[in-house]
C-alpha cells in the first residue's frame, strides 16, 4: 500500500465498507491517509444515477 501512493503528493482514498475493509482502513491510517468509507446501498444508488455530473458528483 505505501509504495503504490507514495508516488502521489496528496491522495484521498475512498473504499467500500465490505468484509474485509478494517485492516486497508487501518494501513492506510498508518502511512497518513485518512480514508472515506463508502457504504455499498449508496454506491449503487450514486452509480445508477441518470443525473450524475462532476457538479453534481462532487457535492460531499
Amino acid at each position: 500500500v505505501r509504495s503504490f501512493f507514495q508516488g502521489f503528493l496528496y491522495a484521498d482514498a475512498v473504499m467500500e465498507a465490505s468484509y474485509s475493509w478494517r485492516p486497508t482502513y487501518e494501513r492506510l491510517e498508518e502511512i497518513g491517509i485518512e480514508p472515506k468509507l463508502a457504504y455499498p446501498h449508496e454506491v449503487e444508488a450514486i452509480t445508477s444515477s441518470e443525473t450524475k455530473t462532476d457538479s453534481i458528483d462532487a457535492k460531499p
